[in-house]
């Protein structure tokens, strides 16, 4: 009968099992000609690595860089451009004018009269232009005097010390109150739906309106839009009574909508809107010969249209 083995026994074999795979494993490696097969196939694995990680950092620099050089070719690649937002609204024509054009150009006036380009860029919603001018995406953009002071509270805004450093027109018509068949006189407004962009000249205007025929804005529906263009499609697809409008939609709307009419416009409130540019405090400081060009060229390009009218 077979006698069954004691613990120290198989601690035994289990320990001459392991010195043997060890020496033997030894000997293999290193007195062998597979175990120098071996140690070079390692040692080639281990090269690979480390230059796969090398071009592997390599890659990620050259990626950053290229990110960091895409992000700063997103702006001009000319350090001397003015970089100013508009809307679609006419005053800002001598600008474009005097530019040749929206573009940065080497034609433009400003270019070869005092040196610098300008780059205008269209931006109809006020607030995307306010945040994407906080982000040094712009260094010029446009308000009205009077809806300006609603976006200077927020301490965010403030910690640049906005300042208007030039006022380009006033509006004598430009913006208009245009209402459907039936709406002949501002009282006739009330418990209707008027469509206009919030925190705008535009709604500068019909509150000035609407207290000139004995209305407040309780007495309407406002329906807020983002821009004076989107109140103008709002009242042309006829989901509003009114809306308040810039020149020339007012005319676009009038002949989109039957017996639609211009109500009033600016013609009757001559000075409660003003365009101004906006800039950085520090941006004014740093750039004052250049505001002041902008100014000179701006003004002469205003002189040019209004004498001419084939410019």
């Amino acid at each position: 009968m077979a006698k069954r083995l004691t613990g120290f026994s198989k601690l035994l074999i289990t320990l001459l099992i392991l010195a043997l795979l060890f020496f033997g494993g030894k000997y293999l490696l290193q007195k062998t000609g597979l175990g120098d097969s071996i140690e070079e196939y390692a040692n080639t694995q281990e090269e690979a690595n480390r230059d796969a990680k090398s071009d592997s950092k390599a890659s990620t620099n050259n990626n950053s860089s290229s990110n960091n050089s895409s992000a700063n070719n997103s702006r001009s690649g000319d350090d001397d451009v003015l970089r100013v937002q508009l809307v679609s609204w006419g005053g800002y024509g001598p600008g474009l004018y005097f530019n040749q054009g929206a573009k940065a150009n080497t034609k433009s006036r400003f270019y070869t009269d005092y040196g610098f380009k300008v780059e205008f860029t269209l931006e109809n919603d006020l607030l995307n232009a306010m945040n994407a001018w906080m982000a040094d995406e712009y260094d010029v953009i446009v308000q009205t005097a009077d809806a300006f002071p609603l976006y200077t509270s927020p301490e965010d805004i403030n910690q640049f010390k906005p300042k208007a450093f030039m006022q380009v027109d006033w509006s004598r018509g430009g913006d208009a109150i245009v209402a459907r068949r039936g709406i002949t006189k501002v009282s006739d407004l009330k418990g209707k739906k008027i469509a206009v962009a919030e925190y705008t000249p535009s709604q500068s205007f019909l509150l000035w309106l609407l207290d000139a025929g004995g209305l407040t804005s309780d007495d309407v529906d406002i329906v807020f839009q983002a821009s004076a263009i989107d109140a103008a499609e709002v009242f042309k697809s006829q989901n509003v009574d009114a809306a308040v409008v810039w020149s020339p939609d007012d005319i676009a709307c009038v002949q989109a909508v039957p017996g639609a009419r211009v109500l009033e416009s600016t013609k009757s409130a001559s000075n409660i809107i003003a365009d101004v540019f906006i800039a950085k405090r520090a941006y004014v400081e740093a750039n004052r010969e250049k505001m002041a060009q902008l100014y000179e060229g701006w003004m002469i390009g205003a002189s040019e249209i209004n004498s001419n009218d084939a410019n």
